[in-house]
């Protein structure tokens, strides 16, 4: 079957954290589903229902009488130069666009590039112009040589040009200009000029979820305005923004993700968002009356933006009201580091979170578990003091190399430590200033002696160790040790199994710091122990831990950065095991009992392109669904909200025969086969 897994970002065994699902889905819409395909190579006369009948351009899509169930599958690897208009899906089935194929993303160019020598014509004074009209709308940045560098533009109505690179739209003839010495093709091997547009026209659209897509070089925003119940996944989005708003040289587009005003149930989760003019993820919003509520961005890594999160809520008064808004979870590096920083009419003003004149009627505003790693100018910048109120900042990890943690606009402050911003702003009571210590500058992962890890707050995930991570990325073991139990094999409806289980396990190479062991039982769910040490002797106790198929895995965490280093990650080798005592419970917990007759439907079974739960009456509870194949792999976690009673899972499994498990609380409330036939 061809689908997608929607990611899950904080498992122990994946870099991301939420889950993501598609909900209420139901049978009879599922027969009638679709899924479209569409490659650079495929024609738009084919019937788009494969690989080998894929249609070729977005127009096609666009209008296609899509229904919602359908998903559209863009070939990875692939590059089109359209705005994609989706059509709406429903409260019973979203739509989905998404990616299939293996490589590199889909890749969709909001740019016209301008590469031969023959699109330039010397005006005089090493002034290029381009030597057709094609740009109808403004250019609001020109991108060199596959992102190596970015033209400057030029924000006036008489241009003085003085720079290689330089460039100025001119909305009389709706042409370009560039200062260069020599052809601009000549001294550039490659030239994207970003135009005045979205990569995503979602105006007055509902429940559609996108996944696994790459944006780059839209003069706009990637979205904005209208749209309820959309959700974004593993988006990646870069070189955003910079068109004349208002088409008067006075003031620039603009954000990546823009949830403008009347927007809720928004979700933007696991995304990449590079080098965008204004905030990688904007809520703005001007009008006297609007509503704006339940937006969700977490687990995405902000980068080289001028504001990486931004509020913008002009009006002070009126009616407009905005709450439940989070911002959790997310990585955030170099602030004002991006194309746009020293080219701004309005001049440099970065910063990882700006709180601009917020709207009086406002509430549970959440910004917590957040890395904010420098920033050119200001880590938070609110225009007044007022502005926080109705806002949680707490548990971020705030780390300024040199300059300003936070400034307050209107009285003109700034602030230098992190300890006397938050006798000013009085929050942040549990937020640290430490370098959250990057597994390298590209790598944002934790290592192990980061200050970052378990000082976060419970936002309701699951999460390796006391507390949770604060960021993007949970820490994870290093390795880990199968360990063969007497238990059978997981069987439709089985009764749960709890094993009750002591294990001498020797390291040969531990060290005496070593204080702690992660233990993961077969992927299920994770407990840190306090252990004994003796020698190079660990005595370790598994109690009450979940277990299936025929093994438990064994993982322990690297105490520092040089203990790894000095064992080169052998580790695992090292390891002997014993089983001590190796005791079988039937499981009986309070408040949990017999889950058949709790009408938990798993369909269709066999399956070939999507997988629904209806979950019954067990949502009163938070469960993960873990999908295994029978060789005791874990393929598949979700974890699910409580109240959430039907869930549609897109995924990529192979043809044969899996285990699906619904767990809570530590315990298998449901097991059933299911098959997969392609």
């Amino acid at each position: 079957m061809v689908s997608q897994k929607i990611p899950y970002f904080r498992q122990i065994n994946a870099p991301l954290k939420n889950a993501s699902i598609i909900i209420f889905l139901t049978l009879s819409t599922i027969v009638s589903a679709k899924n479209y395909y569409v490659k650079s190579t495929g024609k738009d006369s084919n019937t788009g229902l494969s690989d080998a009948q894929a249609w070729q351009t977005i127009a096609k899509v666009n209008g296609a009488s899509l229904i919602a169930g359908d998903s559209v599958l863009f070939n990875r690897g692939d590059t089109w130069r359209e705005q994609i208009a989706p059509k709406a899906g429903s409260a019973v089935n979203y739509l989905y666009y998404g990616a299939y194929g293996t490589g590199a993303k889909p890749l969709f160019l909001g740019s016209k590039q301008e590469n031969s020598t023959s699109d330039w014509v010397n005006v005089g004074t090493n002034i290029w112009q381009n030597s057709d009209a094609a740009f109808i709308v403004d250019v609001g940045n020109i991108v060199f040589n596959n992102e190596s560098s970015c033209g400057v533009k030029l924000m006036t109505a008489t241009p003085t040009f003085t720079a290689q690179g330089q460039f100025w739209y001119d909305f009389l003839k709706h042409r370009i200009r560039m200062y260069s010495i020599g052809n601009p093709a000549s001294v550039y091997t490659n030239i994207e000029c970003a135009l005045k547009n979205n990569a995503l026209y979602m105006y007055g659209k509902t429940y559609v979820l996108f996944q696994n897509l790459d944006f780059r070089y839209w003069g706009s925003h990637v979205w904005e305005y209208g749209g309820n119940y959309i959700k974004f996944y593993d988006i990646d989005l870069s070189y955003i923004g910079g068109s004349d708003q208002y088409g008067d040289y006075t003031v620039r587009y603009g954000n990546g993700f823009q949830v403008w005003e009347n927007c809720h149930d928004i979700t933007i989760e696991s995304c990449k968002v590079d080098n965008v003019y204004d905030g990688g993820i904007g809520i703005a919003g001007w009008r006297m009356s609007y509503n704006l509520y339940n937006i969700y961005m977490r687990n995405n890594i902000v980068s080289n933006c001028e504001y990486n999160y931004s509020v913008e809520l002009f009006e002070t008064g009126g009616t407009a009201t905005v709450h439940n808004i989070y911002f959790e979870n997310n990585t955030c590096i170099n602030a004002g580091g991006g194309w746009g920083h020293n080219q701004r009419p309005d001049g440099p003003n970065a910063c990882h979170v700006l709180i601009n004149w917020f709207i009086a009627n406002r509430s549970d505003i959440y910004i917590r578990n957040n890395i904010f790693y420098n920033s050119t100018n200001y880590i938070t910048k609110i225009s007044k003091l007022s502005d926080v109120a109705g806002t949680n900042l707490d548990y971020n990890d705030y780390y300024q190399s040199s300059g300003i943690i936070g400034r307050i606009v209107d009285k003109n402050d700034n602030y230098y430590t992190l300890a006397t911003w938050k006798t000013a702003i009085s929050q942040e009571a549990h937020s640290i200033d430490s370098n959250p210590s990057f597994v390298s500058k590209t790598d944002f992962h934790l290592q192990t002696d980061s200050r970052a890890i378990d000082a976060g707050i419970d936002i309701g995930f699951p999460y390796n160790g006391p507390a949770p991570d604060i960021g993007a990325f949970e820490i994870q073991p290093i390795k880990g040790v199968d360990i063969p139990v007497n238990t059978s094999s997981v069987v439709e409806n089985a009764t749960p199994k709890i094993i009750e289980m002591t294990y001498n396990v020797s390291l040969a190479n531990i060290i005496p710091s070593v204080n702690t062991l992660t233990v993961q039982v077969n992927g299920v769910y994770r407990n840190v122990y306090s252990v004994a040490i003796s020698g190079n002797r660990v005595e370790l106790t598994l109690a009450t831990a979940v277990v299936f198929g025929d093994k438990v895995t064994v993982s322990y965490t690297k105490p520092n950065s040089n203990w790894l280093q000095t064992n080169s990650g052998d580790e695992a080798a090292s390891i002997t095991y014993q089983p001590v005592t190796n005791k079988c419970l039937e499981t009986t917990k309070p408040g949990l009992v017999d889950t058949k007759e709790r009408k938990i439907i798993i369909y269709p079974n066999p399956a070939s392109n999507f997988i629904n739960i209806s979950i019954g009456d067990l949502t009163s509870i938070p469960q993960i669904i873990k999908i295994i194949d029978l060789s005791g792999k874990i393929v598949f976690t979700e974890y699910i909200l409580q109240g959430i009673k039907n869930v549609q899972i897109i995924e990529n499994l192979n043809t044969g025969i899996y285990i699906i498990l619904l767990i809570s609380n530590n315990l298998i409330l449901y097991s059933q086969k299911l098959i997969i036939n392609k």
